[in-house]
């Protein structure tokens, strides 16, 4: 059953999408497969995004991850030991992590 959107929300996807097609981190495909979306509600301190909720697709036929990440206290205390840093682009997180060709009907929503 696909989720309903305000109407305010209806115009933020359609931006997001459009956005996304013109910055080729999307293209138009034909799949059995279909997410639904989720738009986020801002705070104080985050923007408002659009999240594609892939619960109830194909993360019910992913193989859980057995080796999760480590503590965050953990990984604070080792990295604080060092004094030269690098960073990478993140902002657009995930979008940087090409999909193989065979495999992007999954991600379809």
């Amino acid at each position: 059953m696909s989720r309903r959107f305000t109407s305010d929300e209806k115009i933020f996807i359609a931006g997001e999408i459009a956005e996304w097609l013109r910055n080729d981190i999307i293209e138009e495909c034909r799949s059995p497969w279909r997410a639904q979306l989720v738009v986020t509600k801002p705070t104080e301190n985050s923007k408002r995004r659009m999240c594609v909720d892939n619960s109830q697709t194909i993360n019910k036929y992913t193989e859980l991850d057995a080796y999760p990440f480590a503590r965050i206290e953990e990984m604070v205390h080792d990295l604080a030991r060092y004094k030269y840093f690098s960073t990478f682009d993140l902002r657009s997180a995930c979008h940087q992590i090409p999909i193989r060709l065979a495999e992007r009907k999954y991600t379809a929503f």
